[in-house]
């Protein structure tokens, strides 16, 4: 069979794998698959809220001098998913206010204690009369204390918009890119060309366009380049394509393999997937890189059964997104193993007897080794801050702290959280927490909070609250002073059917009415109970408020890189055992110390020096960057493997050279195109593949000796 058959078969069976697997992919953007298990109540509750916390719901639109408000707040009304917070501060109409508040209106907050707290209400409601249209009349009349005033105020996750400023809120799944870029879309057709959108989802939505975009843009150019070289090495179409067929059923094989396997599939698994599956570009450079006379597939079988073995760790790191890449790169190197067997020109039988180790030198890695040992010593601490990978200039970051801050939007950094056994302890401890933030909001430490317990008090609450109406309810005789006879008709008619009911104010209630995701935020059950949420807004000095409420207050910032680095940890221990089993694969099929120490020497140091050098340039070691070493690894293993291996004459010697130096070429190539991107993930990932394959192509290229292979007499 010609290889020109064989390569249209491969590619036919690549395109059925490709086919069936999308038709049962189905993808998921949910983070928290790529996190390990939450450690502490922090922990959990930033792995369960990832993204859907009110805060990061917030857009703002920075409008021009020359556009109206009223326009553009009319335009973005009409966009499904958008609420402007305008409208909850500016609204008094009753029928904006959620039922169930409004027939519990009365336990929403304490009555007055005495006839004079009574007299000092109505005097307040006088001063408002003088401004009040006839809704906030109607509400007056039904709630002289303007308890749901307070609550509603309490709700809105922003409490000043400036006149230039419009703050919507987005009701879009935050790991749902198709749906961000929607609204994005529409938000921008919506507001004057010259006006700026702020906002995670904005972000988001950017950087997945960024990301697509020169994500697409470089691969093309990676291909073509790659494809010219291969052609101007080979100077044959067929041998250009065949080398690519195998790289072609890798990807397949993979997507057909995690498609078949898992209920739904991370977009953050295909995109890297795919990029640790670069390795496979040295099967067939090497097939066809070297004469059918020299039996390469020892070499390459050992190299590919080591590489099986670092990726299939990642199926063993506890994390369902990570163990989707093993499954897709193990999958996807098989695949290209077989692809690049079945492309393999016929070998010709030799006598390895009559062939001899090529002579290696040890001093290069291990200088290189004590060089990067120091500059690892110095090198900036690892980064477990995810917000740094962020493509975002700072000038948008400081604009967008700028605007939290005038608006007076909750804080995204630090919430506190109450849990206890039972939904009324939860609710209960709440209350008293609340007493405290109250007298930091007078010291000026915050400027407010929104809690469960303003719109779903503790029954203990609702219970003392009901029982105090019937003592100290508004005496007709105080208000008749300055009010109509009936002014308070409705105020008197709900107390009277509250002390005839009882009926309490519960969370069943709330769940079945528009409050239901305002309610899911801020309630939740754990696994020991219930945990209630408390969101700050305006904080001003974050070391008053650590010491005041030590046991509640989180820092979700501190609790994602205690994640990060947990999950690095693992990662770390998960790769360092494979390691281990690889070391030990390679000492018992080379059965040859020098070698084996040479192999794993020069590995070891090239990965090290690469990752020292990645983290001076990056300010520190990142999580993508460990798992571009993964890559390096593999690639560098090949390298050493057949650097080191038995060759039979000068002619082997040039072959394997030139095979090493192509694929080193390619890799260079490619991922160094990837270094250009302006996304940090991309950016992070092309520069340390880019930085480790040139230390261990250097190191193994050098660190052999050039001197003529001696061919042991029979």
């Amino acid at each position: 069979m010609s290889i020109t058959v064989r390569v249209f078969a491969l590619l036919a069976l690549s395109t059925a794998l490709a086919v069936i697997g999308s038709q049962h992919i189905v993808l998921s953007y949910d983070l928290g698959d790529f996190l390990p298990a939450p450690s502490d109540a922090g922990q959990q509750y930033l792995v369960e809220s990832l993204g859907q916390d009110p805060g990061a719901q917030l857009i703002f639109v920075q409008l021009p001098e020359s556009s109206k408000r009223a326009e553009v707040s009319g335009r973005l009304r009409q966009i499904e998913g958008v609420h402007l917070l305008e409208d909850d501060i500016a609204s008094g109409d009753i029928q904006d206010i959620p039922q169930p508040l409004w027939r519990h209106r009365l336990l929403l907050c304490d009555a007055p204690d005495s006839e004079a707290e009574w007299q000092d209400v109505l005097n307040a409601r006088l001063q408002d009369l003088l401004i009040a249209d006839e809704s906030l009349m109607r509400l007056i009349g039904a709630d002289p204390q303007l308890c749901l005033a307070q609550v509603m105020e309490a709700l809105a996750s922003v409490s000043d918009i400036p006149e230039d400023i419009v703050a919507l809120r987005a009701e879009v799944d935050a790991f749902n890119p198709g749906e961000q870029a929607t609204l994005v879309a529409q938000l921008r057709a919506a507001i004057p060309s010259d006006a700026e959108l702020l906002g995670s989802a904005v972000y988001a939505a950017d950087l997945q366009a960024t990301v697509r975009s020169e994500s697409t843009f470089y691969s093309i150019l990676a291909s073509l380049a790659l494809a010219t070289l291969i052609y101007l090495r080979f100077r044959s179409a067929a041998v250009t394509i065949g080398i690519g067929a195998p790289l072609c059923v890798a990807a397949s094989a993979g997507f057909f393999a995690i498609a078949l396997l898992f209920d739904a599939v991370h977009g953050i698994t295909l995109a890297f997937g795919f990029t640790l599956l670069g390795i496979a570009i040295d099967y067939p450079l090497h097939a066809f890189a070297h004469s059918p006379s020299e039996r390469i597939w020892p070499t390459l079988g050992l190299g590919i059964t080591s590489t099986l073995l670092a990726y299939g760790a990642f199926a063993f790191s506890g994390t369902s997104g990570i163990a989707q890449l093993g499954v897709l790169t193990v999958s996807g190197l098989l695949g290209a193993a077989l692809a690049t067997w079945v492309l393999r020109p016929e070998p010709v039988l030799v006598d390895l007897s009559r062939r001899s180790a090529a002579p290696v030198r040890h001093l290069p890695w291990m200088a290189a080794s004590a060089v990067a040992g120091v500059l690892l010593w110095c090198a900036p601490p690892d980064s477990n801050d995810l917000s740094r990978l962020t493509p975002l200039p700072e000038e948008t970051m400081a604009k967008d702290r700028q605007l939290r801050s005038a608006t007076s939007a909750l804080d995204l950094r630090y919430v506190m959280l109450i849990e206890e056994h039972t939904l009324e302890q939860s609710l209960q401890a709440t209350e008293q927490l609340e007493s405290r933030l109250e007298a930091l909001q007078t010291l000026g430490i915050l400027e407010g909070y929104q809690s469960a317990t303003t719109i779903l008090p503790s029954a203990a609450t609702q219970r003392e609250r009901l029982a105090a109406l019937a003592e100290n309810q508004l005496n007709p005789a105080i208000a008749r002073d300055n009010f109509a006879a009936d002014a308070f008709r409705e105020y008197h008619k709900a107390v009277d059917e509250m002390q005839q009911s009882g009926e309490l104010l519960t969370l069943d209630t709330l769940a079945t009415s528009t409050l239901a995701p305002l309610t899911n935020r801020l309630l939740g059950r754990t696994e020991g109970g219930w945990r209630s949420v408390v969101f700050l807004r305006g904080v001003s000095d974050i070391e008053a408020l650590r010491q005041a409420v030590p046991d509640s207050l989180i820092d979700l910032k501190a609790a994602s890189e205690t994640l990060v680095r947990q999950y690095r940890a693992d990662l770390t221990a998960t790769l360092a055992i494979a390691g281990g089993l690889i070391a030990l694969l390679l000492l018992l099929a080379t059965r040859n110390f020098v070698r084996w120490c040479w192999c794993t020497g020069t590995l070891i140091a090239a990965v090290t020096l690469a990752a020292a050098i990645s983290s001076f340039m990056s300010d520190g070691l990142s999580l993508f960057a460990l798992m571009a070493l993964v890559l390096v690894a593999g690639l560098g293993l090949d390298y050493t493997l057949f650097m080191s291996r038995r060759l039979g004459n000068e002619t082997a010697a040039s072959e394997t050279n030139d095979a090493v130096s192509l694929c080193a070429l390619s890799s260079a190539l490619v991922f160094g195109m990837l270094a250009l991107s302006s996304v940090p993930v991309l950016r992070q990932i092309g520069g340390t593949v880019l930085i480790g394959v040139l230390c261990v192509y250097l190191l193994s290229r050098y660190g052999r000796a050039h001197t003529r292979i001696e061919i042991a007499q029979p």
